[in-house]
């Protein structure tokens, strides 16, 4: 079985379904399989001790301090996010949103380590949901729930491994400058070759009252020599 889960890492619904089936059977104190399809509470379980598992083990300094209520190592590289360890025994980005009127999850994502199997799955099964979104819009989803450590640029190296994607970029054209005219390139006296560029009207107020704004121009003579 555990081979079977290591394989699988890239399907996280599949370990989730797995872990829930585990949860529902030592809940039931049943022995035998288990039959028909798992409950919304049960799939959360299973996400829940996935999660709480790969966080222990990859965040183990991190979310041991926090679980012993000792004082955050002020040298981790998480400091930054201020994490704060949940009700569901996970660690979630503390940050200044407490006050808005978001859910829990947005305000608070749950942190996921960098370059893991499960946190690359969970950013490919959004990257599908979302079809196949660029870097910018996928960051902004996952984050509404969870946050990658180094996600921005672990996102962009799992969306340039998509061959599809790849090939379906379309390539920005850029424009051919043509070249100067002969007056711009050649030396000339002061102001020979003249610009003008125009603009207004402008409206304005003499410090005295009762005066009506008068309009103005504006013209710039540029040198072209």
């Amino acid at each position: 079985m555990g081979q079977r889960l290591i394989k699988c890492t890239t399907f996280p619904s599949f370990l989730i379904l797995q872990i829930g089936h585990t949860v529902s059977l030592a809940v039931t104190a049943k022995s035998a399989p288990l039959k028909g399809r798992l409950s919304v509470e049960e799939i959360n379980s299973g996400t829940v001790l996935l999660l709480r598992s790969i966080q222990q083990v990859n965040l183990a300094k991190d979310y041991g301090s926090l679980s012993q209520g000792k004082p955050y190592p002020q040298k981790s590289k998480l400091v930054s996010l201020r994490p704060i360890l949940g009700s569901d025994g996970l660690l979630h980005v503390g940050g200044r949103l407490q006050n808005a009127n978001l859910d829990y999850d947005t305000r608070h994502p749950i942190l996921l380590p960098k370059d893991h199997p499960v946190t690359k799955a969970i950013i490919v099964y959004y990257r599908e949901k979302y079809w196949h979104g660029g870097s910018q819009a996928l960051l902004a989803a996952l984050r509404q729930r969870y946050w990658s450590i180094g996600g921005r640029k672990f996102v962009a190296s799992v969306i340039n491994k998509f061959v599809r994607c790849f090939r379906m970029k379309p390539v920005t054209w850029e424009h051919v400058m043509g070249s100067l005219p002969a007056k711009r390139v050649q030396p000339n006296p002061a102001f020979l070759t003249t610009g003008v560029d125009y603009c207004g009207p402008f409206y304005h107020k003499a410090e005295a009252r009762n005066k009506t704004a008068h309009k103005c121009y504006t013209a710039v003579f540029v040198c072209f020599s």
